[in-house]
């Protein structure tokens, strides 16, 4: 009579297949490019990090010339899964104007910021100085991030401090035709 019961099989919930390239299942980092968008609502600006690249409100493309001092503009992606950022190099570029007898130069700094608001550095670099030489020159920086989980609702940031000693001094999120001149490649943690 046993031989007529059924077997009855789990259904395992629908779950999520993740795909990685060779390279990145060696080195246990993949890479992923989050783009520097300026957004706008009503006349306040705002700044989010996209996954895909997104054009910048008209009025919110670029800093506008921002004279002497730094200007913090901080991006930010909201995790709604658990993620772990890999202790790997990551890369950050952008392109920025420098008028006449001046310089310029970005700082970028990734944190991990928790629910409650508290902002901690998982990593930093600076670029190089640019001049009125090379006007409208893109960079690229490299620097390490230290491995960081972030857990379900907390924050990716990513500060870009522009330090500017002339009056006309400009950062570019980007150039107006949908071409993003700002973002940061992330490594995040490939799990086997």
């Amino acid at each position: 009579m046993a031989e007529n019961l059924p077997i009855n099989f789990p259904i395992p919930n629908e779950g999520a297949i993740a795909s990685y390239d060779w390279f990145d299942f060696a080195t246990g980092a993949g890479y992923k490019t989050l783009y520097c968008v300026g957004t706008r609502n009503s006349t306040d600006p705002q700044y989010i990090l996209s996954t895909v690249a997104l054009e910048s409100d008209a009025e919110n493309q670029d800093s506008g010339a921002l004279g002497a001092g730094t200007t913090n503009f901080d991006f930010e992606l909201t995790f709604g899964r658990s993620v772990t950022i890999a202790n790997a190099d990551c890369y950050a570029r952008h392109r920025q104007y420098t008028s006449v007898a001046s310089s310029s130069y970005v700082t970028w700094t990734v944190y991990h910021v928790t629910t409650g608001g508290t902002a901690t550095s998982i990593g930093s670099g600076v670029g190089d100085t640019g001049s009125a030489t090379s006007p409208g020159h893109k960079k690229m920086v490299k620097f390490t991030l230290t491995k960081k989980s972030f857990g379900v609702g907390e924050k990716l940031r990513v500060r870009v401090a522009f330090t500017s000693n002339g009056s006309s001094n400009t950062l570019v999120f980007d150039d107006g035709t949908g071409t993003n001149e700002t973002y940061i490649k992330i490594p995040f943690l490939v799990q086997p």
